[in-house]
């Protein structure tokens, strides 16, 4: 929470007035006030004196934040206000050089209404272990002021500090502002089980605020439930696996069986094949054998032959040579030897043909017996085919039958399993089921019950809340009350004080002046309670402009889309004014601001050279134009009239420059400054009031502390 510093103004109340008592010496000036801090009343707050660094007194305030003390004449005092975890407040008091040639004097208590505010890390307090009043006696006034010159320069170090102070406050909005945007990012995430995202943003979140459980807490339930869920994921995993091992393991056996079933049909079949290839492997031989056979019995044939047609030719060759030879001896003989050797040759040649017949007939015979031979033995081969065919169909059958048999056993083996299997999975997915099922509903449960916690945190907040800010509010209340009555105490303290002292006037002085005095008072009267309605007046529009200050930072940091024209009106806080869009020349845009702030003022002279600068800028403009003759018209209107009459007594009355009057009124402490520059003049007005608040005017119209100080620097 922001502290004004402004709300440290010690407001001291003056010795209006001597009455003669009888004591035995100087009495105490008493010194008496309240602490409070932004909010309240501020009970048991150490107010420690000390004199030459020796303390001489200390007291705490009451339940009503209320301290007074006494203090002897003639020494130096500093009062030190602290209480732990609020910044330590300082304040003086000389009671040095009071006349002693009255010791019976009696002096007005001095008020000291105290506000504390809590330290800000980081922010340079040394300037606050000087004082920040000092009260002295005044011999002049005969009376207790405070340092004015040392006030201003200690105003000057906190509005220092304050803004070191608002620096610091920004940064921590700034950590609070992406300490928010963390957690609500990582809620976000928490919500949609995106945990790696959740973790981060708390884990940022929780370095950024080291000591707040929720995120460190989240953080924990995150990685518990990561945990549940990797154990669930585990369980599933394992599940999945041993399903998967079990459906191997069938797949496996029922392809045994098709194995088993495969190699015992095969066995047969590569048996039959075996057997079916053996007899035409035999079949073959035979035939080849025969085929052998008969070729070398072919072949021996031919050779016989062929030696008998080589041993005729040989023979006839022979006889032919001796029939040659002989021919000459034996020429008679020759026709008869011919004719014989013919014979012998047609008897050879029928010989051999009638052999070659024979051999044909018996090779004719042992044709037919071979065929007899084959065919029976091919019928027998046949018979034989045909029971081992009949034998190896019985086999297969009784193969195909044992097959059957054993792919029954496996199927009603297997069946058995699955049964079993499906018995088993039904009843782990029915343990998975329910397990999920009581997650679900411990996970919705606990959903509930967080929302639950949630909503009553949020309800406890809200309800804190409203319960502070009724407190707050009760408590500025009681402290309005208090201020008040302390307020109306005095005045009726001083007002006891004018009486006495009016009455005593009244015996030593002339009826005339004693009439003139009563007057005075009921002006004063009078003067007060104007200047009381006033302050109420000027105090609601200390507090308007602080809002039109704050709406007028947001105006100012926004960005123009809708491409209207924005000013602020500090006079009466409507929109009449129309800046120039963006893109325009920026010196015409600064002269046009200060025209409109000027005329807001009812500076219509400065306003119309800042318009007349403008249309240097920008020759012809509409806008810059309407205004001139709107000043214009204000510059010889009646009431302009009347501010010139009021610029006529304020020149005459003061010089040029600045010229500054410290008036103090009931409940407030008002620094005047006139400012009297090229023959024309300006009131500006400071006002410190008792309940710590200050606010600026320029002519009447609200300004801030940084402007009343820029402009009237001497």
């Amino acid at each position: 929470m922001f502290f004004n510093y402004k709300k440290v103004i010690y407001s001291g109340f003056l010795l209006l007035q001597s009455i003669c008592l009888s004591s035995q010496g100087p009495p105490p000036i008493e010194v008496y006030g309240n602490v409070t801090d932004a909010n309240r009343d501020l009970v048991g707050v150490l107010i420690q004196v000390s004199q030459g660094g020796k303390l001489v007194n200390s007291t705490k305030t009451d339940p009503n934040g209320e301290y007074s003390f006494q203090l002897p004449q003639g020494g130096e005092f500093l009062a030190v206000v602290s209480r732990e975890g609020y910044v330590t407040k300082r304040f003086t008091v000389s009671t040095m050089n009071i006349p002693t040639d009255n010791p019976e004097l009696k002096f007005q208590p001095i008020g000291a209404a105290i506000s504390l505010f809590k330290k800000v890390e980081g922010v340079d307090y040394s300037l606050l272990n000087q004082p920040i009043m000092k009260f002295n006696y005044d011999p002049e006034k005969e009376s207790f002021s405070y340092d004015k010159k040392h006030l201003d320069e200690m105003l000057i170090g906190l509005d220092q500090i304050e803004q070191a102070e608002m620096a610091i406050l920004n940064k921590e909005k700034e950590k609070e502002a992406k300490y928010a945007a963390l957690m609500k990012s990582g809620d976000k995430a928490f919500g949609k089980k995106e945990w790696q995202t959740a973790i981060a943003s708390y884990k940022e979140a929780s370095a950024m605020k080291p000591k707040e459980a929720y995120p460190q807490d989240q953080i924990v339930t995150i990685n518990k439930m990561m945990e549940e869920t990797a154990l669930q994921n585990k369980l599933n995993d394992e599940a999945k696996t041993k399903l998967a091992a079990e459906l191997a393991a069938k797949k496996a056996a029922d392809e045994a069986a098709a194995k088993l079933k495969g190699d015992a049909e095969a066995s047969a079949k590569a048996k039959a094949d075996k057997e079916l290839a053996d007899k035409l492997a035999a079949e073959k031989a035979a035939a080849e054998a025969r085929t052998k056979a008969e070729a070398e019995l072919r072949a021996k044939e031919a050779a016989s032959a062929l030696l008998a047609v080589k041993a005729a030719e040989a023979a006839k060759a022979k006889a032919e040579q001796e029939q040659a030879e002989r021919l000459a001896k034996e020429k008679a003989d020759a026709a008869a030897k011919a004719k014989a050797d013919e014979e012998a040759k047609t008897k050879l040649i029928a010989d051999t043909k009638a052999k070659a017949d024979q051999e044909a007939t018996q090779k004719k015979l042992a044709d037919e017996a071979a065929a007899k031979a084959n065919a029976a033995k091919i019928e027998s081969d046949r018979l034989a085919k045909e029971k081992a065919d009949a034998e190896l169909t019985a086999r297969k059958d009784a193969l195909a039958k044992e097959a059957a048999e054993l792919a029954l056993v496996a199927k009603l083996k297997a069946e058995k399993e699955d049964a079993a299997r499906i018995v088993k999975e039904k009843a782990l997915v029915d343990s998975l089921t329910k397990k999920q099922t009581e997650d679900a509903a411990l996970s919705a449960a606990k959903k509930v019950k967080e929302d639950q916690l949630s909503k009553e945190k949020m309800d406890a907040a809200a309800k804190a809340n409203a319960e502070a800010l009724a407190k707050k509010q009760a408590d500025e209340d009681a402290a309005k009350i208090a201020s008040a009555a302390i307020i109306a105490k005095v005045a009726a303290d001083q007002q006891l004080a004018d009486k006495l002292a009016k009455e005593k006037e009244a015996e030593d002085a002339k009826a005339l002046l004693a009439a003139k005095e009563k007057a005075a008072a009921e002006d004063l009267a009078k003067k007060q309670a104007a200047e009381a309605e006033r302050l109420k007046n000027e105090k609601e529009l200390a507090e308007a402009l602080a809002k039109s200050e704050a709406d007028k930072k947001i105006v100012s940091t926004s960005t123009v889309s809708s491409g209207e024209n924005i000013t602020a009106n500090v006079s009466d806080g409507k929109d009449k004014s129309i800046l120039p869009l963006l893109g325009e020349d920026p010196k015409y845009k600064e002269a046009i601001r200060k025209g409109d702030n000027y005329f807001a003022l009812k500076r219509y002279m400065d306003a119309k050279r800042s318009y007349e600068e403008a249309l240097t800028f920008k020759g012809g403009d509409a806008y810059a134009k309407e205004r001139l003759l709107e000043c214009e018209k204000m510059i010889s209107s009646d009431a302009n009239q009347i501010t010139d009459e009021r610029q006529k007594q304020l020149l005459a009355k003061y010089p040029e420059g600045v010229t500054e009057e410290t008036i103090s009124a009931e409940g407030v402490v008002i620094i005047k400054r006139v400012l009297v520059k090229n023959r024309t003049a300006w009131v500006y007005e400071k006002k410190v009031f008792n309940w710590g608040g200050t606010a600026c005017f320029r002519d009447g119209s609200p300004i801030t502390e940084l402007v009343f100080e820029q402009e009237t620097k001497k």
